[in-house]
């Protein structure tokens, strides 16, 4: 018989378990009993983490709300339904999209401020990102120390809620804009929440 892809792994795995032990005294089977290395597609990765090589010591995963906006029209956000407004016309492709929305959650453990939250904006701007929208989630889920409470339907604030996973007193940071530029600007979003948490 042939040898495929599959193959191929294991043997590299197991030469690299072997070296880590020997080498380290890291004993990988204790991370990965199974004793296969974590596999995602190209396109799990970008979609989780913006980037093709993710730092997977900590979550932080991207949120991608494109196609929940969609489905709620904009949910009464004006930057929200731009792009909603792209795709239900059809200008965009819901497999390959011009434009996406992304969310990340800063736990509620964070103690996270809004100067915090002005100093994340500052770093975004200087990777030359518009903005970071965000909102703070409040005991019964309201949207708090946000100009998008202001805006956001009910509806679709529960929606990226529930979406988010999100909880009391953390904050979801939002981007949105061309797909490869948002990606880069959530991966890099995501890994300096990572040093600062």
């Amino acid at each position: 018989s042939f040898v495929n892809e599959s193959d191929i792994f294991g043997v590299i795995e197991r030469l690299v378990g072997k070296l880590f032990q020997a080498l380290l005294g890291i004993d990988l089977l204790t991370l990965y009993p199974s004793g296969s290395f974590p596999r995602m597609t190209f396109a799990e990765s970008m979609r989780r983490f913006g980037n093709d090589k993710p730092d997977l010591r900590f979550g932080l995963e991207h949120v991608d709300l494109t196609e929940l906006v969609c489905q709620h029209g904009g949910g009464g956000i004006p930057f929200f339904k731009e792009i909603a407004d792209k795709f239900s016309r059809g200008e965009y492709r819901k497999d390959l999209p011009e434009e996406i929305i992304k969310a990340i959650v800063v736990p509620a453990s964070a103690n996270f401020s809004r100067a915090d939250g002005d100093k994340l904006e500052a770093f975004v701007r200087s990777m030359g990102a518009k903005g970071l929208a965000r909102a703070k989630l409040g005991d019964a889920g309201e949207w708090v120390q946000s100009p998008l409470s202001k805006q956001v339907s009910d509806e679709m604030r529960l929606a990226i809620n529930r979406a988010c996973d999100a909880r009391p007193g953390d904050v979801i940071c939002f981007q949105l804009g061309p797909t490869d530029r948002v990606h880069t600007l959530m991966a890099n979003l995501r890994v300096h929440l990572a040093k600062r948490l």
